[in-house]
């Protein structure tokens, strides 16, 4: 198999001995791609420059460019035109997973959250004492609702 084209915002990418690229193997078939192995220090295969982003500032990102990169039939993971159903086959479980720990996390976040406000110290006070009670604080209602219902509101 040969190999041309690049890769971008790849995780891990500089690091990485291995790489699974996904290429097209026959241009008449839009699913028809492979999953080809390739490893570091093929020769055509470069890494380009870690790209700056937000956050995960300790793994990087990368550029990758393949020109005529030789990949032997032995670094070809199942079948030649089956890659495409092979990254799909988990793919709403992959999602599923992605989402409950995004929502830990949050709820994480939040208790983190509240546990901080009982403990603080605020004017040499505790935080969760204020001098306005509680029952006349505003309630937590979407903004949209509140200017409706608000004939302040601008």
């Amino acid at each position: 198999w040969l190999l041309n084209g690049s890769k971008v915002f790849i995780s891990n990418g500089l690091l990485a001995d291995l790489v699974i690229v996904a290429a097209k193997t026959d241009p008449a078939n839009k699913h028809a791609m492979g999953l080809f192995l390739v490893e570091r220090g093929m020769q055509g295969f470069e890494r380009g420059r870690n790209l700056k982003k937000l956050g995960m500032k300790s793994q990087d990102t990368a550029e990758l460019f393949f020109n005529n990169v030789r990949v032997p039939k032995e670094n070809l993971l199942g079948d030649a035109k089956g890659g495409f159903f092979y990254l799909m086959n988990m793919l709403a479980q992959e999602r599923l997973t992605n989402a409950c720990g995004a929502v830990a996390g949050a709820e994480a976040a939040l208790q983190a959250t509240i546990d901080y406000v009982k403990e603080r110290q605020a004017f040499g006070r505790p935080g969760r004492t204020s001098r306005t009670p509680a029952s006349s604080s505003p309630k937590c209602v979407p903004r949209s609702t509140w200017r409706r219902s608000s004939p302040t509101a601008a």
